[in-house]
């Protein structure tokens, strides 16, 4: 997978094998974004947003935009940490009536 994203220039080659900071930032960011954006979408919105701000900013208010430490960060950060809370309340909620359904058939 990781090989893919260096191959496809979404991550920049590891020098003699390691990765830095800031390839495992971004390799975070896209790992847990991916699941909502296309790998695309979220390479071209972070190498916009490393133009513009330091990726060690960018990547700490994520995380902290996540973890709900902090809520003024960039709108388009904000936003996809909203995206991402919502895609993962909605598969709780699928997961949910799964857990009773097998609960009731045990209940049987």
């Amino acid at each position: 997978m990781i090989n893919n994203y260096v191959k496809h220039g979404y991550l920049e080659k590891p020098l003699k094998k390691k990765y830095n900071r800031q390839q495992v930032a971004r390799l975070i960011a896209i790992t847990s974004l991916k699941t909502v954006f296309s790998i695309q979408d979220i390479a071209a919105t972070l190498d916009m947003l490393n133009a513009q701000t330091q990726s060690e900013k960018l990547y700490n208010d994520f995380v902290d935009y996540m973890n709900g430490r902090k809520l003024e960060v960039t709108p388009i950060i904000a936003s996809a940490c909203q995206t991402l809370k919502l895609y993962q309340q909605t598969l709780a909620f699928i997961q949910v009536p799964e857990k009773e359904a097998d609960n009731d058939e045990l209940r049987a």
